[in-house]
């Protein structure tokens, strides 16, 4: 699922309808109604390596990917919804569910920092630009971000 493809998950931008989102706690999920503002994943279908999965310290998209929801409740704030996959032995799902009504925090939460390293990736990047087409407010934060 990219950008421009998330009806393919049954949901386009805009319709406001009730979702299941994952939490970190594995035996908890949140019901919200909301609006999908923008989406993407960094799965790919082919692998990187040879071996049946990725050996440790190699990224490969097959075998770990990273999906993100951007979405807006009835309330006026915003869900940033993150879920790490993984099908390496041994590694477990990472979900967070974020809530704010700050677009400028929307930006912040997608953004990482590694050593003395601050950037945006590239599957948060598209998930924002998505949503930032639907709200006025977030495309100003997008467009304001200081992180590439």
């Amino acid at each position: 699922m990219n950008v421009t493809d998330i009806s393919s998950r049954g949901a386009t931008p805009l319709d406001v309808r009730e979702w299941q989102l994952e939490t970190a706690d594995a035996n908890r999920v949140e019901t919200v109604r909301a609006q999908l503002l923008g989406a993407t994943s960094s799965e790919r279908e082919r692998h990187t390596h040879s071996e049946p999965y990725t050996p440790p310290g190699w990224k490969c998209s097959a075998c770990r990917w990273i999906e993100i929801k951007i979405l807006k409740t009835e309330y006026d704030t915003y869900l940033v919804h993150t879920v790490g996959h993984t099908t390496v032995p041994g590694e477990t799902k990472r979900v967070t569910l974020d809530e704010t009504d700050s677009p400028d925090e929307v930006v912040e939460l997608l953004v990482l920092r590694r050593q003395r390293r601050v950037y945006m990736p590239t599957p948060s990047a598209r998930a924002l630009a998505a949503a930032s087409a639907h709200d006025d407010a977030l495309r100003d934060a997008y467009r304001d971000r200081a992180v590439a």
